[in-house]
């Protein structure tokens, strides 16, 4: 159990042209050419209230829907190589992929950490880092804040801010539908639908749909080369289908009750998304390591068609492998003897490969009020999400059976934001307080297949084995948040915030072997292995806790 308080306080002054240069600057070195309206007024609401870009005092980069399509951006990962000083990080060959701002990431890839980037969509903040990845549809804009956003949003970043606003309802009659038909058959369709109800009431209904067939053939089990240290043996059924599809379908429904000269606007949403992947698409070349004259890996080549050598000495001689392992390896292959299939023509090799194996369903409901007193405009947000993740990846880059590598997750999370935005000609300031509390179930290891190369390491070779990696990881976040920004003059502008945060973390962990109950997934349901006690043999006693009994390793115990 960890509980951590911490107060951050930061205080800037800005020196501001009559028009930022820093804004002006980030949207014309990260708009796409020929977009048409480069230069058109983007409103944003980077400071929590709507500006023109221009006049914003902080770094941050827009994209208008106009831009968005002209770019050819369908996915919100897609936004990352339109923006300078942003890029894009990943794991499971790139099908879990994060923002990364001024090189300020996340290196853990476990489901239920978050990330130093924090991602909203329409004011919600998304928890963890598989959450990041989705299709963009209807959207309005994207705007995309660089640098720490503690004092003006709910949850604190630390690298930066990638902020999706989606079209709003609105009283007239509004739609369209743009439908897409390209290459390995891909359909892309995005729609959307809204208008008034009468009576103040209004609804706005938008939908997004991309599949495509396989684009790696498998030509499974080419590439094993003769005398190779893995015989290809029995591969799992079915096997080694094609890979590298996608089947991503998203709805979203916004009921919007906003009398005229009322000042109240409510907006209740909910939306569903879900993506049906196939298994990791990557391909793979032969390395050979160098190592110095301790036996020390320093360095990695590609390995040439004619190269034998198992490793590169300081001389350059042959270092045949410690194990029992072959003196050389087949000309051009790797250690496995793998010659690696055509990545040119679009080929892979191996047993492991699914076209429908890797899912995730998101669900989504939100209830956002504003209340325009005047001068203070009032606002709560309460929102609901949950995540759910099912991946499983090779991860031996051989067509043989050797191992795999599976991740499940279930995240849940409820927020609450509660803030008041006050202006005047020369005085703009913002005071909130969030609540957040997260739920996070993960696990993730080693799939030992049956009549895999590991499981026989475990003596398991019939049955197979699951070494998993389960934990829990509940956040409980408090904050309070402020902002001031005085105009002095045309020129001169002041700018101080503060952020107070109280926050609480549990944290659960255990490893377990499991006995292998499907060869595509990693299931910690199944019973633990008998075999888990032989082949990780326990230290210590038994370690037990309120939440869960457990022994360092091996069949769950009893307290």
């Amino acid at each position: 159990m960890i509980r951590s308080t911490s107060f951050t306080l930061g205080v800037s002054l800005a020196v501001l042209a009559s028009l930022s240069a820093g804004g002006a600057a980030a949207q014309t070195a990260s708009a796409p050419a020929n977009t048409g309206g480069i230069m058109d007024e983007i409103l944003v609401t980077a400071q929590r209230r709507s500006q023109n870009l221009q006049d914003v005092g902080i770094a941050v980069t827009a994209f208008s829907d106009e831009q968005l399509k002209a770019a050819g951006v369908i996915n919100s990962i897609d936004v990352a190589r339109l923006t300078p000083g942003v890029a894009v990080s990943g794991s499971i060959g790139g099908q879990n992929s994060q923002f990364t701002i001024r090189g300020v990431t996340q290196n853990d890839f476990n489901d239920g950490i978050e990330a130093p980037v924090a991602v909203y969509v329409d004011e919600t903040y998304i928890p963890n880092l598989q959450g990041q990845n989705f299709g963009a549809f209807d959207i309005e804009r994207v705007e995309v804040l660089k640098g720490p956003q503690g004092t003006l949003f709910g949850r604190n970043a630390t690298g930066g801010l990638v902020h999706f606003v989606p079209r709003k309802p609105t009283e007239e009659l509004d739609g369209f539908i743009d439908a897409t038909y390209g290459r390995f058959n891909q359909t892309r369709i995005e729609a959307a639908l809204g208008g008034g109800l009468g009576g103040g009431l209004s609804a706005r209904a938008s939908f997004y749909y991309n599949a495509h067939d396989p684009i790696f053939k498998n030509v499974y089990p080419a590439g094993m080369a003769p005398g190779s240290v893995l015989g290809l043996g029995a591969p799992i059924s079915p096997c080694c289908e094609d890979i590298w599809t996608d089947d991503t379908l998203s709805a979203r429904l916004q009921l919007q009750y906003a009398p005229e000269g009322s000042g109240l606007n409510i907006r209740l949403t909910g939306s569903y998304s879900r993506q049906r992947l196939s298994e990791a698409p990557f391909s793979s070349i032969a390395t050979v390591p160098v190592v110095d004259a301790q036996g020390r890996v320093v360095d990695a080549i590609v390995a040439s068609a004619t190269e034998t050598r198992t490793a590169i000495g300081p001389n350059g001689q042959n270092i045949p492998f410690a194990f029992g392992g072959p003196a050389s390896r087949a000309p051009g292959a790797d250690f496995f003897g793998f010659l690696g299939a055509d990545a040119q023509k679009l080929e892979v090799s191996k047993d492991f490969a699914f076209e429908d194996l890797n899912t995730t369903d998101s669900y989504n409901t939100a209830l956002h009020i504003n209340y325009d007193f005047g001068d203070i405009t009032l606002t709560s947000i309460t929102d609901y999400k949950r995540l759910k993740k099912d991946f499983a990846i090779d991860v031996d880059a051989t067509p043989a059976n050797v191992v795999s590598f599976g991740s499940v997750n279930n995240t849940r999370s409820i927020s609450q934001e509660v803030r008041l935005n006050g202006r005047s000609d020369s005085l703009n300031w913002t005071l909130g307080g969030y609540y957040l509390d997260i739920d996070s179930d993960t696990a993730n290891g080693f799939m030992a297949l049956p009549r895999s190369f590991f499981s026989g390491l475990f003596g398991a070779v019939t049955d197979g084995i699951d070494l998993a990696n389960e934990f829990t990881l509940r956040t409980k976040s408090l904050s309070g948040f402020g902002q001031v920004e005085y105009k002095f003059s045309e020129q001169f502008t002041f700018i101080a915030g503060a952020r107070v945060i109280s926050e609480r973390q549990a944290y659960d962990f255990m490893s377990n072997a499991y006995a292998n109950s499907r060869d595509q997934r990693l299931d910690t349901s199944a019973r633990p292995s008998s075999r888990s006690s032989r082949a990780l043999p326990t230290s210590g006693p038994p370690r037990c806790s309120p939440a869960r009994c457990s022994s360092n390793i091996g069949p769950t115990t009893t307290c």
